[in-house]
């Protein structure tokens, strides 16, 4: 079959209105694909090198990305990266746009790729033609993280829930625990810290890093405060990420209110929530071992609790291909 003619363009500032809006009706574009939360990043933190796919006049695809050395990495700063595409995308242009990427590297010398795209859950419509393409194009999997996911369609609250989870829930209630919704970054923080001080690893973002992607993507993140006599006790930052998905970004709590239960009170309320706003998938986030020398090793207790609030698995997959 003849090959669909695809051209590519570097982004400039001057796409940005065409780029943003394609991430708004794309199959599978997220939050982290726009470049409005990509400007959260200080200038020339990345170098990075975005890429639009044109079939003709026609915007049919969108790489998020940069350079690091003679490596090209998607997502660079952010959760998820790879291509970003229309639902209505054939396997022929998808292998097409594929074919133009790796010519595009091979030209500009760039001899290792890595896309980490987003998981079907965030698909508004199944497609894996763009996944077939790489396949077949040389492209391999060549790690994949534990994510486990909420079924919107089968979890709707506590009552679809374990006895065990709900005893669990009911008595964070019973002993006062308040769940309020509200923008107190500052006092999240600190139970951030704290709690990823255990795992000896550090947040993701800043404190003011959280507070300018709010600035900049007003009402995307959405955070639970946790309260018990009226002191925080535990928070959860959730970002929505497109219409089908939220992500739950950060959930920590202070070890020394743990027989609380606050955090399963949390997730429950996070799922109505979720709920109650359409979203159909609530992404829990990877649950990786960080002590461990195999960066698949799962987290088996973090991944049991997480299914003991509804949870089933997901494989965030990471691809990779050598140009030359």
């Amino acid at each position: 079959m003849a090959e669909s003619a695809i051209t590519i363009v570097a982004y400039a500032p001057e796409r940005r209105a065409e780029w943003n809006a394609f991430v708004e009706t794309s199959n599978n574009g997220t939050v982290f694909h726009s470049q409005t939360f990509l400007d959260y990043h200080p200038q020339g933190r990345f170098d990075f090198h975005h890429l639009m796919f044109y079939k003709g006049d026609e915007l049919v695809a969108l790489l998020p990305g940069g350079l690091s050395g003679d490596m090209f990495k998607s997502p660079m700063g952010a959760s998820f990266g790879g291509f970003v595409v229309r639902a209505r995308l054939g396997l022929q242009d998808a292998d097409a746009i594929v074919k133009s990427f790796i010519r595009y590297c091979a030209s500009s010398l760039i001899k290792e790729v890595y896309l980490t795209p987003p998981m079907q859950i965030y698909n508004a419509t199944f497609n894996e033609s763009i996944e077939y393409a790489m396949h077949y194009n040389h492209f391999i999997m060549l790690s994949s993280l534990f994510s486990s996911v909420i079924d919107f369609s089968i979890i709707h609250g506590k009552e679809e829930l374990s006895r065990n989870t709900r005893h669990k829930i009911n008595k964070a209630i019973n002993k006062g625990v308040r769940v309020e919704e509200n923008k107190d970054f500052d006092a999240f923080y600190p139970i951030l810290l704290k709690n990823k001080e255990k795992f000896h690893v550090t947040p993701t973002h800043t404190l003011d890093e959280i507070k300018k992607i709010e600035s900049l993507l007003p009402g995307m993140m959405t955070l639970f405060m946790a309260y018990y006599e009226n002191a925080p006790v535990a928070g959860e930052l959730l970002f929505a990420c497109n219409k089908q998905c939220v992500l739950n970004f950060y959930t920590m709590h202070l070890y020394d209110y743990h027989n609380l239960f606050a955090v399963n009170y949390l997730i429950e309320h996070s799922i109505r929530w979720s709920n109650q706003k359409g979203f159909r998938y609530f992404d829990y986030g990877v649950s990786a071992d960080t002590f461990s020398i195999d960066p698949m090793e799962p987290s088996w207790s973090l991944i049991e609790f997480k299914e003991s609030m509804g949870a089933n698995g997901c494989q965030r997959k990471t691809y990779y291909r050598r140009i030359f």
